[in-house]
C-alpha cells in the first residue's frame, strides 16, 4: 500500500468570431438600415488540481482541491451602412464589451470500502463559485457568489470477475456558458433575433443511476437513470408587439428525465465487429415563458450502429448509421434525421502510413432541417438547408515506437464538465 499525491495544471481556450452583413433592397414597410455586426466571443480557462490517495487495508481515502479560473467574454460592435454612399458609422448603443469571470474553488473528501464482492464509495464536495461580470461601458451585472455542498454515493456488486451492477446518487451543477450568457443581439434575421442572458443562475440536477456491466468477448453496458432539476436553463422565444420574435435563455420550471442507455461491442467473426450505442429518454418539461405556462411530455432518443470489417493486406472498411429523434424544448420541436457513412483505409510502409477515405450521406446533397416553435398566439417554422453530402480523404503517419511504460498517464485527469450544454438546433455532419 502506498500513498499517492498528484497535481495537474491545464489551460483551454475557445474563441469564436462571427460577422453578419445585412444589405436590403426593394424595401416595403421596412425601416431598418443596412448594418454590419461583429462579435468576438469565447472562453479562456485555466485549471489547477491536486489529488491525494491513501489506501488502507479495506478503505481507500481520497481528497483533493481544485480551482477553475474561467473567463467568458464577448466584444461586439455594430456599424450602420449608408445605402447611398456606402460609408459606415458606429452605433455605440449596440456596441459593448462583456466580461464574465467565473472562478470555481472546490475541495472533496471520499472514502471507499473494498470487500470481496462489494465496493461502497461515499463523499462530499464543497464548491465555492465567485462571479464578477461587467460591461466596458461601466454597467455591472449584479450576480451574487454562491456555494454548493454536493454529496455522492456509489455501490458496486460484483457477481464474477467480468459481471457487476452499480447503484449511485449524486448532484451535478451545470453553470451557464458564454453561449447562454452572451448579451450580444444576433440579427442575422431581423425578424427573429437571439441573445443571451447574463443573469442566468446555475442549474442543479439530482441524478439516480443503475448500471449493469459485462466484459468478456462481448462487452455490454446497460444503464437506467432518473434526473430532475427545478431551475433548469431553457431556451425560450416570444413575439413582441412589433412582430419581431426574440429568443433567449432563462431559469424556469422543472425538468424530469428517465433515461435508458445501452452499449454493445460484439465481435461477430474474427474479421467483423459490431458496435451499438443507443439512448432513449422520457422527458417532462414545465415552465412559464412570457406569462404562459407550458407542460410538455415526450419521448426522445438516438442510436448509432457501426460495423467494421478487417480485410486481407491491411485493408479496413466501416459502415456507420446514426438516428436522432426530434429535439424537444419547452416550446420547440425539430424534425428527426439520420446519418450514414462508408469508410475505407489501407496501411502501408510497415504499418506506418495510413490512407483513409469516407463518403457521408451520398444519397442526399442537402438536409431540409425544420424547427417548429409553438405558442398559443403564433406558430413559427424555420427551414434550414444544410450541406449534407461529404467526401473526406485522410493521411496519417506514425513516427518511431514508444516502449511500454515510457509514458505514464495520470490516474485522475483534469475534467471540467460543469458547463451547461444546450445542443445547437442545427445538426452537424
Amino acid at each position: 500500500m502506498s500513498t499517492c499525491t498528484s497535481s495537474r495544471i491545464s489551460s483551454w481556450k475557445n474563441d469564436n468570431d462571427q460577422l453578419n452583413k445585412l444589405r436590403a433592397s426593394d424595401l416595403v414597410n421596412y425601416a431598418l438600415p443596412d448594418y454590419n455586426q461583429d462579435n468576438l466571443s469565447g472562453t479562456h480557462e485555466h485549471t489547477l488540481q491536486v489529488d491525494y490517495t491513501h489506501p488502507l487495508k479495506y478503505i481507500d481515502v481520497e481528497a483533493g482541491v481544485k480551482a477553475i479560473l474561467r473567463n467568458n467574454f464577448s466584444n461586439y460592435n455594430v456599424e450602420h451602412i449608408d445605402a447611398a454612399t456606402g460609408g459606415s458609422s458606429p452605433d455605440p448603443a449596440a456596441s459593448n464589451q462583456f466580461d464574465y469571470q467565473q472562478d470555481v474553488y472546490s475541495m472533496y473528501n471520499s472514502y471507499q470500502l473494498n470487500l470481496s464482492n462489494w465496493t461502497v464509495k461515499a463523499g462530499l464536495r464543497l464548491e465555492i463559485t465567485a462571479i464578477d461580470a461587467n460591461f466596458s461601458s461601466g454597467g455591472v451585472v449584479a450576480i451574487p457568489d454562491y456555494n454548493n455542498l454536493i454529496p455522492s454515493i456509489a455501490i458496486q456488486r460484483k457477481f464474477t470477475a467480468s459481471e457487476s451492477v452499480n447503484f449511485g446518487y449524486t448532484e451535478r451543477i451545470q453553470r451557464p456558458g458564454i453561449a447562454q450568457l452572451n448579451p450580444y443581439i444576433d440579427q442575422q434575421d431581423p425578424q427573429f433575433i437571439t441573445y443571451g442572458n447574463p443573469e442566468l443562475k446555475p442549474e442543479i440536477n439530482h441524478i439516480l443511476s443503475f448500471n449493469y456491466s459485462f466484459f468478456k468477448n462481448t462487452t455490454i453496458n446497460a444503464g437506467l437513470s432518473y434526473s430532475f432539476s427545478n431551475n433548469t436553463i431553457q431556451y425560450i422565444t416570444a413575439i413582441g408587439a412589433d412582430g419581431i420574435t426574440r429568443g433567449t435563455y432563462q431559469n424556469l420550471g422543472a425538468n424530469n428525465s428517465m433515461e435508458v442507455d445501452l452499449n454493445i461491442n460484439y465481435p461477430v467473426t474474427e474479421r467483423l465487429n459490431l458496435n451499438l450505442n443507443a439512448q432513449a429518454s422520457y422527458l417532462s418539461l414545465k415552465g412559464t415563458a412570457d406569462t404562459l405556462f407550458y407542460h410538455r411530455k415526450a419521448f426522445s432518443g438516438n442510436g448509432n450502429l457501426y460495423l467494421g470489417y478487417r480485410f486481407d493486406h491491411d485493408w479496413r472498411g466501416g459502415f456507420n448509421f446514426q438516428y436522432y429523434s426530434p429535439a424537444i424544448t419547452l416550446q420547440g420541436t425539430s424534425s428527426p434525421y439520420y446519418y450514414t457513412s462508408l469508410s475505407l483505409s489501407k496501411t502501408i510502409f510497415h504499418k506506418k502510413l495510413t490512407i483513409s477515405g469516407s463518403v457521408s450521406n451520398p444519397y442526399q446533397k442537402f438536409l431540409d432541417y425544420k424547427y417548429k416553435y409553438t405558442d398559443p398566439r403564433f406558430t413559427e417554422i424555420s427551414h434550414n438547408d444544410i450541406v449534407y453530402r461529404r467526401f473526406n480523404i485522410g493521411l496519417s503517419y506514425r513516427f518511431g515506437k514508444l516502449k511500454d511504460g515510457s509514458v505514464k498517464k495520470n490516474k485522475k485527469a483534469v475534467e471540467n464538465n460543469d458547463i451547461k450544454i444546450i445542443p445547437n438546433i442545427l445538426p452537424g455532419n
